[in-house]
């Protein structure tokens, strides 16, 4: 079982999601792994999740994640949210709810 959102976007889709639902210009950067690398393991975070999260960012890069399912509909009778909803309700303007 894979869940995944409303739909599938690649970058500049989902930067212009990020953007509408903030109302302000957002920009998606392609950042080389290495770069990722780096800067994770130089944050901090721990080495193996590091290793993880840039291996994820390649794996999007190389568009492997690219697909789109219906069980989140299947699990709880109602449709994935989009990006901008999500981010609108969680993280707009208005908004003080934390989404954990």
């Amino acid at each position: 079982m894979r869940p995944t959102g409303a739909a599938t976007l690649g970058l500049d889709e989902l930067a212009a999601q990020y953007a509408d639902a903030l109302n302000r210009p957002i920009t998606g950067v392609d950042v080389p792994y290495e770069r990722w690398l780096s800067r994770l393991k130089a944050s901090g975070v721990d080495p193996h999740v590091a290793q993880h999260i840039a291996t994820m960012a390649r794996l999007h890069r190389q568009d492997r994640y690219n697909r789109l399912t219906h069980t989140v509909e299947d699990l709880t009778g109602h449709p994935a949210q989009t990006v901008a909803d999500y981010v609108r309700e969680y993280y707009g303007p208005v908004s003080h709810r934390s989404p954990c």
